[in-house]
C-alpha cells in the first residue's frame, strides 16, 4: 500500500528534476544558437573599379585643341591621377605619348584641358590627325577611354597683299587664322624675324625687317609660323634697297654726299639712283657716295632708287648754288 501510494510522487520528483537542468542549460544553448549566428556575417564585398571616358576633340585653332573627358568612380576610390594622353597615332597612353597630367584633385565627372602649340606633320593645306585618350589612375593602375581622333578643318590660304617692299613697308596677310593671337605667329623674311603690327582672324599686319640678306632687286623667302606650322604664301617677296640718311643734307654742285641705307648693293649697275632727273654716278668704297651733278639748278631736289619700271622717291637734298 505505502509503495503504490508512493509511486506518483516519485515520477513528479523525477518530471521536476529533468525539468529544473534544462533551465540551467537554456543560457548556454540560446548564446550558442544566436551567437553563432552572429559570426556568419557576409564579406565586404570590393568596391567597384574606377574608368575613364574619352568625350571630345575639338580644334579652335591649327594649333589649338580643347578635350573632354569623364572620370567614372562608383566605388569612390582614392584617384592618384587623371588627365589625357595624345599623338599622331592611334596607340597612345601614359609611358610613350604626350600627356596632360590634372593631377588628383577629382573624385567622379567631367573634366576639361586645353592642348597648345600642336605639332603638325603638314604644311599647305593644314591636314592634322591626331589622337587624344581620357586616362585615370588609381592604387590597381591606369584605366583608359576610347581612343578619339581629329583634325583642324580649316586651312590658313595666306595671300599677301604686296610681293614686293623695302625694310620698314608694311605687309598685309590675309587667311584663315581664326584662333590664332599676335603672339602665336612668327613671319620672317629669309629667316629674319618681322615685326607683328596686328593679327585678326582674317589679316596679319607685319613690318618688312631691316637685316634681310638680299640686295636691290633680289628675293626673299616670307615664311608664315603658327606655332610649329610653317606655310610660305608665296614662292618670294622681292626686296627694294632703301637710303635712310645722307651727309650732308644741302651743298653746291659738286659736293660729295655720302649715303646709308637697307639691302643696298655693292656694284653701280645693281642700283639706279637719281637726285632729281639726273642720274647718279655713285660709288662704294666702304662707304657709299655721290658727286651732285654740275647742271643741276639751285633748290629742292629728292633722291629716287629705280625699282623694275619706276622710281621710288626717297630723302631730299638742298642745291646751295
Amino acid at each position: 500500500m505505502n509503495a503504490l501510494h508512493h509511486e506518483p510522487n516519485v515520477r513528479s520528483l523525477v518530471w521536476l528534476l529533468n525539468r529544473n537542468r534544462l533551465a540551467s542549460f537554456l543560457p548556454l544553448i540560446l548564446l550558442l544558437t544566436f551567437g553563432c549566428a552572429k559570426d556568419k556575417t557576409e564579406p565586404t564585398p570590393e568596391p567597384a573599379p574606377v574608368g575613364a571616358e574619352t568625350s571630345a576633340l575639338t580644334f579652335s585653332s591649327p594649333i589649338t585643341a580643347e578635350v573632354a573627358g569623364k572620370v567614372i568612380n562608383d566605388g569612390k576610390q582614392k584617384i592618384i591621377d587623371h588627365g589625357f594622353v595624345y599623338g599622331y597615332s592611334t596607340d597612345v597612353d601614359v609611358n610613350t605619348s604626350a600627356k596632360i597630367s590634372l593631377g588628383a584633385g577629382i573624385v567622379s565627372g567631367f573634366f576639361t584641358a586645353k592642348i597648345s602649340d600642336i605639332q603638325v606633320s603638314s604644311t599647305y593645306g593644314i591636314k592634322v590627325q591626331m589622337s587624344v585618350r581620357a586616362y585615370v589612375t588609381d592604387k590597381s593602375g591606369t584605366f583608359y577611354g576610347h581612343t578619339v581622333t581629329a583634325g583642324y578643318k580649316g586651312v590658313l590660304l595666306p595671300k599677301m597683299d604686296k610681293e614686293e617692299g623695302q625694310a620698314g613697308d608694311r605687309v598685309v596677310i590675309s587667311g584663315n587664322f581664326r584662333g590664332l593671337t599676335a603672339s602665336n605667329f612668327k613671319v620672317s623674311f629669309d629667316d629674319v624675324l618681322a615685326k607683328i603690327i596686328l593679327a585678326t582672324e582674317t589679316s596679319v599686319t607685319v613690318e618688312v625687317p631691316k637685316g634681310i640678306p638680299v640686295t636691290h632687286g633680289q628675293p626673299a623667302v616670307l615664311r608664315i609660323q603658327a606655332g610649329v606650322l610653317s606655310v610660305d604664301p608665296a614662292p618670294y617677296f622681292t626686296i627694294w634697297g632703301r637710303i635712310t640718311d645722307i651727309n650732308p643734307k644741302s651743298g653746291p654742285v659738286g659736293t660729295k654726299v655720302t649715303f646709308t641705307g637697307d639691302n643696298l648693293p655693292m656694284k653701280t649697275g645693281e642700283l639706279n639712283l637719281y637726285l632729281g632727273n639726273r642720274y647718279l654716278n655713285w660709288m662704294y668704297d666702304g662707304t657709299y657716295s655721290f658727286v651732285v651733278p654740275e647742271d643741276l639748278e639751285g633748290g629742292d631736289v629728292k633722291l629716287s632708287i629705280k625699282r623694275s619700271v619706276h622710281r621710288v622717291e626717297s630723302l631730299g637734298f638742298t642745291i646751295t648754288n
